[in-house]
């Protein structure tokens, strides 16, 4: 099976759910016998240009900065390259903001796949006519063979307009026996174990790292609070003003394999201020696998985990969080806990049952073309 993946515009090693979401999936798939598995990706979005990875092939294409449409360029640019060089058996489009172009795929004869991560146009990031256009890409992805979601809230909502859809939630490694207390990275920022606020996100407005920064600036403490993530927007520049105005608010930039690890494994209290997801993010997930405690705003994507009352914060409520921080920090680590929620992403989100359901789909599709070829 020759599959094509648009929409991984990035991966690997930068942070980005969709990025994240596909690092940890198609490792897995390349390692079946009979599939081959080829990426397309920016050239600007991606730290390192590879031409092979854990035994996945990349096309790179060039893009140019324009506010969003970029996306479309790269998508375009990617299907053309799929019907007159690659010809994939399967393509899998990541994201909404490529399926514009599965009614092409469709009407030269190639199987499509579509994972939707989110409804991207409920982001405030998004002017009205991007807005538009995502919504129009959501009508094209109906024509996918089949659709799938990472989200339970979307899946019941598609499931009255969609012929195909499968819920496959997104995953975690479970980290066991592992010390990743790897002093070089904490000694890189001058941190202590469990001695520092940290999260992981891009720096958009959905995240809304600015009530983050507000509410750190408030809580009158010693333990620094560690950013990870980055942004080339407007909105991106102002937080990086507003964070260095504090010097106890550290700044990493994009970081990935180990040092991300480290940062997760030895933090005191992982923060998520988003006020809109349409499902749990990949990095609360992993907080959670790193037996770090977590902190969140109390979206209803977010409240179907298991966990407390004091983990959760009013939705863009500067005092309810400055709260629970104080709280959290004050509280002790409750290992019977910990290991519950082990048990839980264990059974609802390992990528290696994750990885089982997208190839028996890619398999179903793949008999199907087998059959009509026939």
């Amino acid at each position: 099976m020759k599959i094509f993946v648009i929409g991984a515009r990035g991966f690997p090693n930068t942070i980005g759910g969709i990025e994240k979401h596909c690092e940890e999936l198609y490792p897995r798939l390349s390692k079946k016998n009979n599939i081959e598995i080829l990426v397309c990706a920016f050239k600007d979005d991606s730290q390192n240009q590879l031409s092979k990875w854990k035994d996945i092939k990349f096309k790179y294409f060039r893009t140019f900065n324009s506010n969003g449409f970029d996306k479309l360029y790269y998508a375009f640019k990617s299907i053309i390259y799929a019907i007159l060089v690659y010809k994939p058996d399967i393509i899998h489009f990541q994201g909404l903001n490529s399926t514009l172009f599965v009614p092409i795929a469709r009407l030269f004869g190639i199987k499509v796949i579509t994972t939707v991560h989110s409804r991207d146009y409920i982001y405030p990031k998004w002017n009205w006519i991007q807005k538009r256009i995502i919504k129009f890409s959501e009508q094209c992805s109906k024509l996918s063979n089949i659709t799938i979601t990472v989200s339970e809230h979307d899946y019941y909502e598609y499931k009255l307009q969609y012929k195909n859809i499968h819920l496959i939630k997104n995953g975690v490694d479970i980290i066991s026996n592992i010390d990743f207390n790897k002093k070089k990275y904490l000694e890189k920022y001058d941190l202590l174990s469990k001695k520092y606020i940290f999260t992981a996100a891009r720096f958009t407005k959905e995240k809304d790292l600015k009530i983050m920064i507000k509410a750190y600036n408030k809580l009158e403490t010693e333990y620094p609070l560690v950013i990870a993530g980055d942004g080339n927007t407007k909105y991106a520049q102002k937080i990086k003003i507003l964070a260095k105005k504090n010097k106890d608010i550290i700044l990493t930039g994009f970081v990935s394999g180990d040092e991300l690890k480290t940062l997760f494994y030895n933090a005191k209290i992982f923060l998520l201020t988003s006020v809109n997801e349409v499902a749990v993010p990949i990095s609360v997930l992993e907080a959670m696998s790193f037996k770090t405690e977590v902190l969140i705003s109390d979206l209803e994507v977010n409240k179907i985990l298991p966990l407390e009352f004091h983990n959760y914060f009013n939705t863009g409520d500067l005092n309810d969080l400055v709260k629970k921080l104080k709280n959290t920090l004050l509280k002790t680590e409750n290992k019977k806990i910990f290991e519950n929620r082990i048990e839980y992403l264990q059974l609802n989100h390992n990528w290696d049952l994750i990885a089982n359901k997208t190839y028996d789909l890619y398999s179903h599709l793949h008999q199907i073309e087998e059959k009509n070829t026939l």
